[in-house]
């Protein structure tokens, strides 16, 4: 009588333990946007209870976009220019540049590189030389092949709080604050597709805009944002941007 009971206050502590078990979740992960060249990384904190946090750290390249034609330098904007013009050609560090680091830099240059900003350069002498419509016109060429073969790379961080749904096997989002030039709220889903792999995760995310009225990171009208569903996962092919240059934006 005695073991019977010890047996089933076993049974009893090792289906509560079971019940109390934190539920499976997604950290750290590297997911990839379906649609858009983004990637989001996402790193959760250990859950309390059926409680979580998340951090992520989502990384965009686009295009573009086109610059406006260019105006007509001011003599001070051509001082400026011929300066950066003997950077360009001759490795000088120009004003306001830490002299080792821009040297460190022009060093690792690639010819094409060097070729490029050479062709810059002798565009904007040429408008500062003559200001005409011809050499205003050259600018602007050289400029667009150069914005033709230039990306940005934005990067948006961001912290939600997730609810256990025990039964669909998802976390939902419960909390998000407006962020960004937009205004943007997030609220997310994290879906675990295959309960025997720790990393089968996938990430359905939505943003309303709050401020319509503002600019995205790359200039754009937050009024053409896309605030549809868009879907993360991993596992997915190389994403093609096809980019000579890259800057960076926060």
């Amino acid at each position: 009588m005695i073991r019977i009971a010890a047996s089933a206050l076993a049974l009893a502590g090792g289906i509560a333990g079971a019940a109390a078990a934190d539920p499976p979740y997604p950290s750290p992960a590297m997911l990839q946007n379906t649609r858009a060249n983004a990637t989001l990384y996402v790193r959760c904190e250990p859950p309390e209870g059926t409680r979580l946090r998340c951090n992520f750290t989502e990384m965009t390249v686009t295009k573009g976009p086109e610059r406006a034609p260019p105006r007509s330098p001011s003599p001070a904007e051509c001082n400026e220019i011929e300066a950066i013009g003997k950077a360009i050609r001759n490795g000088e560090p120009p004003p306001g540049v830490d002299p080792q680091a821009f040297t460190d830099r022009f060093a690792h240059q690639s010819e094409e590189q060097k070729k490029d900003d050479g062709a810059l350069a002798d565009a904007f002498a040429a408008v500062c030389a003559r200001n005409d419509d011809a050499s205003l016109a050259n600018l602007a060429e050289v400029l667009r092949d150069r914005e033709r073969r230039s990306c940005t790379l934005a990067v948006h961080t961001y912290r939600l709080d997730f609810d256990w749904h025990g039964d669909e096997r998802t976390w939902v989002s419960s909390s998000g604050e407006p962020a960004g030039g937009c205004g943007g709220i997030t609220a997310g889903t994290f879906s675990q597709f295959d309960k025997d792999r720790p990393d089968a995760w996938t990430y359905r995310v939505k943003e309303t805009v709050t401020n319509p009225e503002g600019m995205t990171d790359n200039g754009e009208s937050c009024a053409g944002t896309d605030t549809g569903e868009v879907t993360y996962a991993a596992g997915l092919p190389d994403i093609y941007v096809g980019c000579d240059y890259l800057r960076f934006v926060d």
